[in-house]
């Protein structure tokens, strides 16, 4: 079972630049690209969204199993 960080009423909160839904059967991520939170704590990437680890999801009642969500989404600088 995965803690109940996150979780609250089905919806999924706590997370930076990430909206989670759920429809049906299919899980729906949504990031907005244009945002920048910081660099990566190496330096070498932007963060634009993640989860914090892994994050609780909201499940049916007929689900027969615990579902969450790891994610990070960088970005890297091009360089001419």
């Amino acid at each position: 079972m995965f803690p109940a960080r996150g979780k609250l009423k089905g919806l999924v909160v706590g997370l930076t630049n990430v909206v989670i839904t759920r429809t049906g059967n299919k899980l729906v991520v949504e990031i907005d690209l244009t945002k920048q939170h910081g660099e990566t704590n190496n330096g070498k990437a932007i963060r634009i969204a993640t989860t914090h680890g892994f994050t609780p999801l909201p499940g049916a009642e007929n689900d027969n199993m615990d579902f969450a969500l790891n994610l990070n989404c960088t970005g890297h600088i091009r360089h001419a």
